[in-house]
């Protein structure tokens, strides 16, 4: 690799790391061109050269973020290689479902971002739910792991996402916390 596709590459990573940042600390619409440019401290033509559209930026990020909520979540299903306390697979359920980045900024962002794809473009929805394909199939594996293999996923996550849903209504803090608590008792229930 030449030193000029090193630095092509790092810019590259730079503008996604900051629409990453302004989708969960603005929204959605927060994510322009011009706001990017300004916050990766890049030249707008820049991110006019990597991503031509705003619709193709926001697509690279959704994507970003979802390459680091796999990994989280392949991370989660090898430690849950044997039965876990409820706490425990609900925590692993929580980092698998959301990825590595739990913080209240993060989820609420997170929250918020689910709900803005599906508003914002037929080609975000899609993306979102070719994802979730993958999460899905990820949190089964995980919930297998744990040995909770009779626990449903669509129920699983409902549970956590109506938590952090409220928890975000409700501007408290916490979620991580509160979305494993809600989950735990599931958990529990069906062993």
């Amino acid at each position: 690799m030449t030193a000029v596709q090193g630095r092509g590459q790092a810019r590259r990573a730079a503008i996604l790391d900051a629409a990453v940042s302004l989708l969960f600390s603005d929204g959605m619409a927060s994510v322009t061109h011009r706001q990017v440019a300004e916050a990766a401290q890049t030249p707008l033509g820049s991110i006019r050269y990597y991503f031509s559209s705003r619709e193709d930026l926001l697509l690279a990020a959704v994507d970003q973020l979802e390459e680091a909520r796999a990994q989280a979540a392949r991370g989660a299903i090898r430690e849950a290689e044997a039965e876990l306390p409820s706490r425990r697979a609900a925590e692993l359920f929580v980092l698998a479902f959301y990825g590595p980045r739990l913080s209240d900024t993060c989820l609420k962002g997170y929250v918020g971002l689910v709900m803005d794809c599906a508003r914002e473009s037929d080609r975000l929805s899609l993306r979102m739910r070719e994802h979730r394909e993958v999460m899905d199939a990820q949190l089964r594996d995980l919930l297998d792991a744990c040995g909770h293999p009779q626990v449903s996923v669509s129920l699983a996550t409902a549970v956590v996402d109506g938590s952090l849903l409220n928890a975000t209504a409700l501007r408290l803090d916490g979620l991580a916390g509160i979305a494993v608590n809600e989950l735990e008792p599931l958990l529990t229930c069906s062993c």
